[in-house]
């Protein structure tokens, strides 16, 4: 299933009435923002070796345009220029775009990783009563003992009925 970003934002909140269902989306939910993750980090290194080539073919450009305005060029001054050429401004404006959005995803997936810790420690105490009584049924410990000793009346029983048989 595919989720946006917003969803995943969304779903960080942990509902304790459905820990078990939470527990199990999670799985899913992280793969989500993880792949999410990878898009964006994907998305921003094709932009910066299209930073590199645009940088690369407009180089020239830049250099003979501080050539014919000040005589000679030096680095700083090629640098200066190419950062106000149209194709630079471009691209370095989609690059970072796609590192803010590389950031969010960033964040969100270490969010991620600290609801999976966070709900970790909500189970072990939902098991251990701290929110109340747990939904499945709570055993009387006399109870055990006395079907416990049943069963242990029971199979005496039969050890003593297949005991007299082999007897007799």
């Amino acid at each position: 299933m595919h989720y946006s970003f917003e969803q995943l934002e969304q779903a960080l909140q942990i509902d304790l009435n459905k820990l078990d269902e939470v527990r199990v989306e999670h799985v899913q939910l992280f793969y989500a923002v993880s792949r999410g993750y990878r898009n964006a980090m994907d998305k921003r290194d094709s932009y910066k070796n299209q930073q590199k080539e645009v940088n690369g073919t407009q180089y020239f450009v830049a250099k003979d345009l501080v050539e014919t305005e000040h005589g000679k060029s030096t680095e700083a001054m090629i640098k200066a220029q190419l950062d106000t050429l149209k194709e630079c401004l471009e691209i370095n404006t989609k690059l970072l775009q796609a590192e803010s959005e590389l950031n969010s995803w960033i964040a969100l997936k270490e969010a991620y990783e600290q609801r999976s810790f966070a709900l970790s420690s909500l189970v072990e105490l939902y098991l251990s009563g701290y929110f109340g009584t747990l939904s499945a049924e709570v055993v009387n410990p006399k109870s055990i003992d006395t079907r416990t000793n049943d069963k242990l009346t029971k199979l005496e029983q039969l050890r003593r009925a297949r005991s007299t048989k082999r007897v007799e």
